[in-house]
């Protein structure tokens, strides 16, 4: 399908909450970005330095670029809608209106949000690289453990909203990744990276993946956003408590 708007931009809560949002939001990316930062740094390896720089960037960007969908195709739902149309007829020169109700399919947009689903994958992939970099292939059994064991209780506690989308209990997923992590590499750099990228990529396979993978056909709304709103605070939260939990 060709969708003529690409970009989608929209507040991901209430308006009247978004000044706090982003308030609260950028406040906490400040401390995760600062956090992962000192643990790359403290990993060393190749590049360290640039790329802690780059992934506190990125973690900065996240809160506003929330606001920021990309149209990825137009979903065909099997539902259909009345649509009342209203046509005209010309009697003695005199245009008489005559309503018609017309059956429309109703289509989803299916998007991804830059700053829930973008930033935190490219994040995750160049955390993978540090830590494989300075925790060898343990550290990334570690992750992956992180990320399916997150993805299955994301999967299982998240649920499907008719006309919204992908509701996800926001706690869930950083607790998961971040005892995980713990469990098997203890606290420190290590646990701290595999906990962020174990707590955003768990919520987003297990949300975004197989939940809207199951429950596509059941939500039926305007716009299905992978990492967007009722997903983005799980994903967001997911990757920064995960961090400051585990180091």
């Amino acid at each position: 399908m060709i969708l003529k708007r690409r970009i989608l931009v929209y507040p991901p809560g209430h308006p009247y909450l978004v000044a706090v949002y982003i308030t609260v939001a950028v406040v906490i990316s400040l401390f995760a970005s600062s956090a992962l930062a000192s643990i790359i740094a403290e990993l060393g390896g190749f590049g360290s330095l640039p790329l802690s720089y780059l992934v506190s960037y990125l973690i900065l960007l996240s809160p506003p670029l929330s606001f920021v969908n990309i149209a990825l195709a137009m979903l065909r739902t099997g539902y259909a809608e009345q649509v009342l149309e209203m046509d005209y007829v010309v009697i003695f020169g005199i245009p008489v209106p005559i309503p018609r109700v017309r059956l429309v399919e109703r289509k989803s947009i299916l998007a991804i949000n830059v700053g829930g689903g973008l930033i935190p994958i490219t994040a995750s992939l160049i955390l993978a690289y540090v830590l494989w970099r300075g925790g060898g292939v343990y550290a990334l059994y570690v992750t992956i453990a992180a990320v399916a064991v997150t993805a299955l209780v994301t999967y299982l506690t998240s649920r499907a909203i008719p006309g919204v989308g992908i509701a996800v209990p926001a706690l869930f997923p950083p607790l998961t990744s971040s005892l995980v992590s713990i469990a098997l590499a203890g606290s420190g750099p290590l646990a701290a990276i595999a906990a962020y990228i174990g707590g955003s990529l768990g919520a987003l396979i297990g949300a975004d993946v197989l939940r809207l993978a199951r429950d596509l056909d059941k939500l039926v709304a305007p716009v299905i956003s992978i990492g967007g709103a009722g997903v983005f605070d799980g994903i967001f939260l997911s990757g920064v408590i995960a961090a400051l939990l585990a180091y």
